[in-house]
């Protein structure tokens, strides 16, 4: 029986290699795209077996090939020459990696005009110019992947487009962003780090950029949740829609306090439906210490869901780096190869129209942390506690203690709100800088302590 076996496996081993093999045009060969070129290389028997067919390399993309060629151990198919590579008989998927929106959006374009699969990590590209690249590649018949563009290694556009499609998903709210939720673990754990310690240790480890910027002000999850929110709700929802507010600003001290009132501080990406609108965010946020987000740690990601059937889901892991981020590529890849010899093949990326209009900040209601410097004199309190009353924000809780400064008496105030406009303390925050007893407005983070089903 054994014989038998060995001898039906190594003919289908041998038939296998007289298949043509589906052609692999990679652009970009940084941290992806040599995670891509390993796994390719490592993982090529999985590949054929999972597909049914092998899968090969047929050119990588990249600026100076000669360095490439010089560095590297074995040979590849290095090229300077995107148009040839993209359009060439032997390519059927085009893999992305290159990263930013220029010249990869072109690049993309010129892939599935030339009727070739693609697959891309690139957020940028997907939140600025997703709707219209689905389309375009619906109307040539071939298939777009980007279950990299967010989450890293947790299958979320999958699940959204396919798992929960039956759902009619009302709300968003995750951490997708693994740089800025490493920072503000650190900051929160032990001694409390201050943020540039915490981003130090960071681009020490990896974690961060040389230049970080992208990650800490918000940008990044911005484009993320601009690409979960279209695919969720089914509707463009571009980046310029997405409200965000940086971590930059957050100091240990706001770790203390948090933890003294019940709560920890996350970079949240949040996108909620009201109607007809859609309010997409990304700001440091308070959330309960039970809440489940407040548990995901490090360089994890994780996505919160609210839908219609499955009522509260919540998909963890990890959220960046070379290996999550090509295991969702190649993920893409053998969904895609899978297609490729089925009757009939018609491209099922989901269209996405213009559904929702996008609502502004101004009229969201939460509640509210603020940290204040201020000068350590009788009626102070009375003072801040006016300029609120006036913009009918009410005071939750207060908390002042002395600061020693050798300079002035100063003292350090700590206040939570009732549930306001943001408008109303946007105007509050102004009336508030005016006071001259008022030495500095340290902080400001919005409360998220409710509004999901197992929050």
């Amino acid at each position: 029986m054994m014989m038998i076996l060995s001898g039906f496996l190594a003919k289908l081993k041998g038939n296998m290699n007289k298949v043509k093999p589906i052609g692999i045009g990679l652009l970009g060969a940084g941290t992806i795209g040599a995670g891509v070129i390993n796994a390719l290389e490592g993982k090529s028997d999985l590949l054929t077996e999972r597909i049914g067919r092998p899968v090969k390399l047929m050119g990588i993309l990249v600026r100076n090939a000669s360095n490439h060629h010089a560095s590297s151990n074995i040979d590849l198919p290095f090229t300077e020459n995107a148009e040839a590579l993209i359009t060439s008989d032997d390519v059927d998927i085009i893999i992305e990696v290159l990263g930013g929106e220029h010249p990869a959006i072109e690049l993309i374009n010129l892939a599935i005009k030339s009727n070739k699969h693609v697959v891309t990590a690139n957020k940028e590209v997907m939140a600025k110019h997703g709707m219209a690249l689905l389309h375009n590649a619906n109307k040539e018949g071939v298939l777009i992947g980007y279950e990299g563009s967010v989450g890293g290694g947790i299958p979320i556009i999958s699940a959204l487009t396919h798992q929960l499609a039956t759902n009619e998903i009302s709300a968003v709210q995750a951490i997708i962003n693994g740089t800025t939720n490493y920072i503000l673990s650190n900051m929160s754990a032990g001694g409390g780090a201050s943020f540039n310690a915490a981003l130090n240790e960071a681009q020490m480890k990896g974690f961060a950029e040389a230049d970080s910027s992208y990650d800490v002000n918000g940008d990044d999850a911005a484009y993320k949740l601009a690409i979960l929110s279209s695919v969720a709700f089914r509707s463009a929802i571009h980046d310029e829609d997405v409200f965000r507010e940086g971590i930059e600003s957050i100091g240990p001290e706001d770790f203390i306090y948090a933890k003294e009132l019940g709560y920890c501080i996350k970079l949240l990406a949040i996108s909620k439906l009201e109607g007809q609108f859609v309010r997409a965010r990304v700001h440091p946020s308070l959330i309960p210490m039970d809440h489940p987000l407040a548990q995901v740690n490090g360089v994890d990601n994780a996505i919160e869901l609210e839908g219609d059937l499955v009522e509260w889901s919540m998909l963890q892991g990890p959220g960046a780096g070379s290996g999550p981020t090509t295991s969702a590529i190649l993920g893409d890849v053998i969904n895609i190869g899978q297609k490729l010899d089925s009757a009939g093949l018609k491209p099922n990326n989901i269209e996405i129209a213009s559904k929702y209009k996008s609502l502004p900040l101004d009229d969201l209601e939460t509640k509210y942390y603020l940290r204040l410097h201020v000068k350590d004199l009788p009626g102070v309190m009375a003072k801040i506690s006016r300029v609120l009353g006036d913009m009918n924000v009410s005071l939750a809780t207060v908390i002042q203690k002395e600061i020693d400064d050798e300079a002035e008496s100063t003292a350090e105030i700590v206040i939570t709100t009732h549930k306001s406009l943001e408008k109303s303390m946007q105007n509050a925050i102004k009336q508030l800088k005016s006071l001259d007893v008022i030495n500095a407005i340290c902080s400001f983070i919005r409360i998220e302590d409710s509004g999901f089903s197992k929050s």
